[in-house]
């Protein structure tokens, strides 16, 4: 066993791909250690100064607004990093420069429409479906942020596409929760849910307008080519994406919605940091897909089916050990992780313990959903997404009315477990890499190790 651990380091010490994958990674999950600092900053703020019951509103409008920008960016996220990174690799840089420019102008249409309907339909949504007067307010100005969060989206994914890990990550993970950290201190005390709606918009508009300032300085150089990228090209990646993305983020927001409906906010607010404080576990997996995307995409691309085989495997077993820790820190001693929040959020420890062995399959599984999406099997993604969220539904619909936040723990803990699992299985079946961190005689080789 040692000399082959010893084998697989030297290997990877020896493979130009392994090493820029961990080389970027590692300022990558830099990054997003100092992000998820400050979002567990932002949440423990926003926990002590609304309470259970303004974080589930403030829940219940960030849930509703994150499905609405799904559906406004037309699933072109992960199109917008597989192109940039493809024509990048080929030196098009009339064709980088056109993907990023019309898939933001597809966005822009849509995404406006999508906040007058949301702004028009609030007090229906707040009194009618989740009978919560106080949800009307937030929800208004939480939908103002509709379009700067989707173009603030597409930047990153283009910057990500070009392998610019660091501002990618500044935009999203950084300047959104260090601004909003500063802004819930001024504006919640006089606002209260409102004032945390308001941050979060104006934290978006400013990390939007460094990420238009990076990508112009990214691309100045080339500013004679004139943007070329077919439209059609990009929807018809798109539209499949954006069922997958949008049923991935159901899975994350049914159990929110089923409890806004059936229960109480403060459950809501119980589950929803229960929710965020799990998603740590997941830090190394999201800091290393900012690299591992346009890496899959870039070995499609040239045919290099053994190197993206021995990348994601390798990738797969790597995140697995640096996750572990931190999953044992939340199953341990989840009520003491809790008590950060608030006296009152101990309750819910045992949701965070359900949900930390979720997110611990998740990461064990690799970068399944990445893999899938760059080669090319956006339709096979949205299957997946399409089983487990209606699993999550029925769990859902099942629990929560019994057991309410307990009940939607369970159900997504189950549901995120089984679409990882099967991703896994799909990524097998049609490339024939193996990502789970398991010996190699407990599964039968794939077509990559045979012809490698």
């Amino acid at each position: 066993m040692y000399v082959k651990l010893r084998r697989n380091l030297v290997r990877f010490s020896s493979d130009e791909h392994l090493k820029e994958v961990a080389q970027k990674s590692a300022i990558a999950f830099a990054l997003k250690i100092v992000g998820v600092a400050l979002a567990f900053g932002f949440n423990l703020v926003l926990a002590r100064l609304l309470g259970a019951e303004g974080v589930g509103v403030y829940s219940l409008a960030f849930t509703i607004i994150t499905i609405a920008a799904i559906v406004g960016r037309f699933g072109l996220d992960g199109a917008v990093t597989r192109f940039v990174a493809a024509r990048a690799s080929e030196s098009d840089w009339s064709g980088v420069k056109g993907v990023v420019r019309n898939a933001l102008c597809l966005t822009l249409l849509m995404s406006l429409l999508l906040v007058l309907v949301i702004v028009v339909s609030a007090g229906w949504l707040a009194e009618s479906v989740f009978k919560e007067e106080s949800l009307v307010e937030p929800l208004r100005y939480m939908a103002l942020a509709i379009v700067p969060f989707s173009f603030l989206t597409l930047y990153a994914r283009g910057l990500q596409g070009l392998k610019d890990v660091r501002d990618s990550l500044l935009m999203q993970s950084v300047l959104i929760p260090f601004l909003g950290c500063i802004g819930l201190f001024i504006l919640v005390p006089y606002l209260g849910v409102s004032g945390a709606t308001i941050t979060y918009g104006l934290s978006t508009l400013v990390a939007l307008l460094y990420g238009v300032y990076r990508w112009n300085k990214r691309v100045e150089r080339y500013r004679h080519e004139k943007p070329d990228f077919p439209v059609n090209k990009l929807l018809k990646s798109g539209f499949p994406l954006l069922g997958g993305m949008l049923l991935q983020q159901l899975m994350v927001s049914i159990p929110v919605l089923v409890l806004g409906v059936w229960s109480s906010t403060e459950e809501v607010g119980f589950y929803s940091i229960a929710q965020r404080t799990a998603s740590l576990i997941g830090l190394v997996l999201i800091a290393a897909n900012s690299i591992i995307a346009p890496k899959f995409s870039a070995l499609y691309q040239q045919k290099d089916m053994v190197a993206l085989d021995r990348v994601a495997r390798q990738a797969a077993l790597i995140l697995t050990l640096m996750a572990t820790p931190i999953a044992l820190i939340l199953l341990i001693a989840p009520k003491w992780v809790m008590t950060f929040f608030g006296p009152e959020f101990a309750n819910a420890w045992l949701f965070l313990v359900i949900l930390a062995c979720g997110r611990l399959v998740g990461v064990m599984s690799g970068s399944v959903g990445i893999l899938l999406v760059m080669t090319g099997n956006e339709r096979t993604y949205f299957v997946a997404n399409l089983q487990s969220v209606l699993l999550c539904g029925f769990l859902c619909l099942l629990l929560i009315p019994t057991w309410g936040g307990l009940g939607g723990a369970i159900a997504a803990s189950v549901s995120l477990a089984a679409v990882n699992l099967l991703r896994v299985r799909y990524v097998w079946k049609s490339t024939g890499i193996m990502t789970l961190p398991i010996p190699s005689f407990m599964w039968s080789r794939g077509k990559v190790e045979r012809d490698g």
